[in-house]
């Protein structure tokens, strides 16, 4: 079989019109454009600004969905971002007329969406399994300290408490069935019946 060089060509300029002002849109994310607009939304999303506007939510994702647009506008359209109104730009009408003319942008947002979740998930991990380790290890030292002066009586209490704190280790998400750090679940493998 024959081998071809194949060449990316990026598609023709789309336009569309926004409040009697027509847009020049490039229609398609290069892969580079894809991972500098993730690299800005993560770092907008997870590194929370005081002036983010909402406080109460841990992440600031209002603030990375703009960056997201204004970085968007840069990079594929000829809409001058830094002299252009603001309510303007964030105007989801002309998010909606830009965005629907990228081809690949809902490709792309699955794959910053992906990203944003694995992130989260990491965190939780990390956090969940840092938080039970810090507690054994504080408790640790506690008894280490006392072991000098110990009693058997106090020798046994420790014993009893270990244990306890053992069982509820191993009852919860950390330690307990179906956490990452126990056994793999076996899985039940049905055969499908044959049809005479």
């Amino acid at each position: 079989m024959d081998k071809v060089k194949l060449e990316f060509k990026i598609p023709k300029t789309k336009t569309i019109e926004y409040n009697n002002t027509e847009i020049k849109i490039i229609p398609y994310f290069t892969i580079s454009q894809q991972v500098a607009l993730i690299i800005g939304y993560i770092e907008t999303y997870f590194e929370k600004s005081e002036d983010a506007p909402i406080e109460l939510s841990k992440y600031d994702y209002v603030g990375a969905e703009l960056n997201l647009i204004q970085n968007m506008f840069l990079l594929n359209t000829n809409i001058d971002v830094e002299n252009t109104d603001s309510s303007a730009i964030f105007d989801e009408t002309l998010v909606y007329g830009v965005t629907s003319e990228i081809t690949n942008y809902y490709n792309f947002r699955e794959k910053l969406d992906r990203v944003i979740l694995d992130i989260k998930e990491q965190r939780v991990l990390e956090n969940s399994i840092g938080t039970v380790v810090s507690n054994l290890v504080e408790k640790a030292y506690v008894i280490l300290n006392k072991i000098s002066n110990i009693s058997p009586e106090e020798i046994e209490k420790a014993q009893k408490e270990g244990i306890k704190l053992i069982e509820r280790l191993e009852k919860s998400s950390v330690l307990g069935e179906g956490s990452l750090l126990s056994e793999t679940p076996k899985v039940k493998k049905t055969r499908k019946k044959k049809t005479e």
